[in-house]
């Protein structure tokens, strides 16, 4: 599309051009948009991987960061627990 606009430009189409560089505006604008939600579904995601979860420990119970989970931890599973 870039090319389309440059050539038009050359000559001196100025309609054509004009509707061309609106398309790659709109484009580039939803584009940036989608990058975005993209980005902010992927934190969330992330952040989900990174909750709490109830484990046992030397035989206590403990709410534990998934990241501080080591083996011999035994983890506590419920219905909808996201396993680590």
């Amino acid at each position: 599309i870039e090319f389309a606009a440059v050539i038009s430009l050359a000559v001196q189409d100025w309609a054509d051009f004009g509707i061309i560089c609106g398309m790659l505006l709109v484009n580039a604008c939803l584009g940036f948009h989608e990058e975005y939600k993209a980005k902010k579904s992927l934190d969330e995601l992330s952040e989900q991987l990174e909750s709490e979860i109830a484990t046992r420990r030397e035989g206590e119970s403990l709410n534990l960061n998934v990241k501080e989970l080591v083996p011999g931890d035994v983890v506590l599973l419920v219905g909808g627990t996201i396993v680590p």
